[in-house]
């Protein structure tokens, strides 16, 4: 009764979708990976989008590691900067790439967060970015877009696949159940990327890249007006999916200290929840290793407890999918998630992708150098560009 109830609902948006007119699609890059400057100002955690109490969990799991207390040594909370935001139209909703990951997916935002110390103040230099940031995971909220009751069902049939995915299980659901929700979930990823859309209020870049906005005084300020209001709709901590973050030892020297730890929580009702980290099997979804609540990582290795393991358990997946010995050129698939989802390999591996092997950076800054962007990021970009065509285009 509740699945043919749920059919009839989402029947009705299925038909909207088909009278709407065509979205004149001209999305770049930038306009899917937003960054900000260094210098900027505006968007640090007194806007309230990163919580203080978050902030004291982090460093909670921090606490015990080789970090310590690095981040009360060398920061502040209102050290902590919005340097970039993705708005991802299709995130998978499974642990695996076979898992049909262009299909059973929803829309998500994440923000990049972290500390950039603006101001030259005993002893610290200006536009300095600390080793360390935090990544806040959203998804994307239907009933922004829809009325209560769909919306509702929405979020249920979306649990119920991730369930199902999670425990290597393919979903229980009819075909035309599917296909409604397909269609649902496409018209909430078309309204949110047109809001996306609207925040352009100068020529766009066509690579990944501190946004054209930042150029000038006078289209920087709207712009982060406009970004505040986006952010604040879509960015609520009861639609936390998961934070993770990682960071180096007390020192802001990467090269010479050579560790970097990394955490992971859970969203639940607003509050975040220490997370073990696992890895799963990109052939199967099944669970391959347990990481713990802070593995680490270096620029040749991953955490010991791995080797330790590996030792009793040989394993090829693991040796391919994960670099074990630092060894980033046989190890390209990392960067392509139609073949390797993070879930699939270890934090460590997934941050060792930059040409600079001291720096674990996926879209943010490290010290006083440039933006630095992972070929995962690329990827990510263009292949969401990709289904975006390929799925809210006639």
């Amino acid at each position: 009764m509740f699945m043919r109830i749920f059919f009839l609902c989402f029947m009705q948006f299925v038909q909207i979708a088909l009278v709407e007119p065509v979205f004149a699609w001209e999305l770049k890059p930038t306009d899917i990976a937003l960054v900000m400057p260094k210098e900027h100002l505006g968007l640090d955690s007194r806007t309230g989008l990163l919580k203080e109490s978050w902030y004291n969990q982090v460093k909670k799991g921090f606490k015990n590691t080789s970090v310590g207390e690095a981040l009360d040594i060398e920061n502040v909370f209102s050290d902590w900067q919005l340097v970039s935001v993705r708005v991802v139209p299709c995130s998978p909703l499974g642990v695996s790439p076979l898992q049909q990951i262009d299909l059973y997916c929803w829309p998500e935002i994440r923000l990049v967060w972290q500390p950039i110390l603006l101001q030259s103040n005993h002893g610290r230099e200006s536009n300095y970015a600390d080793d360390r940031a935090i990544h806040v995971l959203y998804d994307i909220d239907p009933s922004i877009y829809l009325s209560s009751a769909p919306a509702e069902l929405s979020k249920k049939i979306k649990g119920g696949i991730s369930q199902s995915l999670s425990r290597g299980q393919a979903p229980v659901i009819s075909e035309s159940e599917l296909n409604a929700f397909y269609a649902v979930r496409n018209r909430v990823t078309r309204l949110f990327l047109e809001e996306a859309l609207a925040l352009r209020n100068s020529p766009p870049i066509g690579k990944v890249e501190v946004r054209s906005e930042f150029q000038s005084k006078s289209t920087a300020k709207p712009f982060l007006n406009s970004l505040k209001g986006f952010l604040n709709r879509h960015a609520n901590p009861n639609n936390v999916k998961a934070l993770t973050s990682f960071s180096l030892p007390e020192g802001r020297d990467p090269a010479t200290l050579d560790e970097w730890v990394f955490l992971k929580f859970t969203g639940k009702a607003g509050e975040i929840l220490p997370t073990k980290i696992t890895l799963f099997s990109a052939a199967t979804a099944k669970p391959l290793f347990d990481f713990g609540l802070a593995p680490r990582g270096t620029m040749l290795r991953d955490d010991p407890s791995l080797y330790d393991w590996l030792e009793r358990n040989p394993n090829d997946e693991i040796l391919k999918n994960v670099m074990v010995f630092g060894d980033r050129l046989s190890h390209s698939q990392i960067a392509d998630r139609t073949q390797i989802l993070v879930d699939n390999t270890s934090c460590a591996s997934c941050h060792k992708l930059q040409n600079e092997k001291f720096n674990f950076h996926a879209l943010s800054y490290v010290g006083k150098d440039d933006l630095a962007v992972s070929p995962r990021v690329v990827k990510d970009v263009d292949l969401d560009l990709k289904w975006i065509s390929g799925n809210l285009t006639p």
